[in-house]
């Protein structure tokens, strides 16, 4: 029984209390859910015991839905084994959670030698709901798909939110690995993802925070259909296909985030800031920093490709831009509205500055790898070395 109490009503004077009995010397980590009352639309949580509660009360099918849950504390975890995400698939998360700017330390999802196998891994596994203002602090192993240090998968709205940590999810299926949610149909802004005191001179060279996954890895999303605004990744992004310092992949806006740190994808679309681009809503006014790393084709200091044909502009890269394959750009590796052999159009590229070098195979440029576009290529600067074979 979570938190081994047992809860009785008496009626004293024509008035109900509620009694709660001690059965021995309970475990502070073990879920407590005597806060909880149907009767109440709102709860402060401070304790480990408390919050495996409200995760144990969620995954019972209690969403939450019209409650508000916040943090009064920061809040330890460490005595907790492997924790369990908040929600599923079938149970997600509803409500509103809100942290209050506190800290959960010490989240443990698997261990290096025993990954968990499940899909929808984090603090929360599944969102619909809001979560805001609190940072994660941890650790989390899987070979699943929908991985986040914060949420796994979220199609409500996320706010605020900061993990520091490791993310490895090491499955040949372990698709949709974020930073900071793994999968988001929902608005994301101001979200980070590692530790700020690691810069130095702008850069993160060496980041302590680092995620991995497999296809679709990004220093705050996996894989984002919602609007990504105003956040910040200081840690080191690995994968195999469509990697990038703040998403793997991308429908929506994606707008004033900045990257510190290295992007490196093993084959294709790696993205300093996305690493695809697939409709037409703006990637504007980001900045990245880090160095971009492609083992196949389509690399770029902000973008690997952009398929839409909204314009790219105010974007600035000041990393170095590296692909074994083709299509590379100090900007964008390729803008144009399919595969690059069979394009029509592209997004325009307005008011960019590259200041990294950039090299490849064929069809590398400063700005732009391969360019096909009805929009002009303007107010564009390159100030980077560029090298490659052929169509440079």
């Amino acid at each position: 029984e979570p938190g081994k109490s047992v809860n009785e009503t008496l009626t004293v004077k024509g008035e109900d209390i509620k009694i709660i009995y001690s059965l021995g010397e309970a475990d502070p980590n073990a879920p407590d859910i005597s806060w909880y009352s149907d009767d109440i639309l709102s709860f402060a949580l401070s304790t480990p015991g408390e919050l495996n509660g409200f995760s144990y009360l969620v995954n019972n099918g209690n969403d939450f839905s019209g409650k508000t849950v916040t943090m009064s504390s920061n809040i330890d975890i460490s005595g907790i084994e492997s924790w369990t995400p908040v929600g599923s698939q079938d149970k997600p998360f509803a409500g509103t959670f809100n942290g209050g700017g506190n800290t959960v330390n010490g989240m443990k999802i698997g261990t290096e030698a025993e990954p968990v196998g499940n899909d929808y891994q984090g603090f929360f596994g599944y969102n619909s709901g809001t979560v805001s203002n609190f940072k994660a602090e941890g650790e989390i192993y899987g070979t699943g798909k929908y991985t986040g240090g914060v949420a796994g998968y979220s199609s409500g709205t996320l706010n605020g939110l900061t993990f520091i940590g490791k993310i490895s999810a090491t499955g040949d299926m372990s698709d949709y690995t974020g930073g900071v949610v793994g999968y988001s149909t929902g608005a994301s802004a101001g979200l980070v993802f590692g530790n700020a005191s690691e810069l130095n001179d702008n850069k993160v060279t060496n980041p302590t925070s680092i995620v991995t996954g497999h296809d679709y890895v990004g220093g705050i999303a996996g894989y984002s259909a919602g609007a990504i605004s105003n956040s910040k990744n200081y840690g080191r992004v690995t994968g195999a296909d469509r990697v990038g310092g703040i998403a793997g992949a991308a429908l929506s806006a994606v707008s004033s985030n900045i990257s510190y740190a290295p992007v490196n994808a093993s084959k294709d679309y790696a993205g300093g800031i996305v690493g695809h681009h697939s409709e037409n809503a703006a990637v504007s006014s980001n900045i990245n920093y880090g160095s971009t790393e492609a083992g196949g084709s389509y690399a770029g200091g902000i973008a690997g490709a952009i398929r839409g044909t909204t314009a790219a502009t105010g974007n600035t890269n000041n990393g170095d831009v590296t692909a074994t394959g083709n299509y590379v750009g100090g900007i964008v590796g390729s803008s144009s509205n399919r595969d690059a052999d069979t394009g029509t159009a592209g997004a325009a590229i307005t008011t960019s500055v590259n200041n990294g070098a950039v090299s490849g195979g064929d069809y590398v440029g400063g700005i732009a790898g391969l360019y096909r576009s009805t929009s002009a290529l303007h107010t564009a600067t390159n100030n980077g070395a560029v090298s490659g074979d052929s169509y440079v």
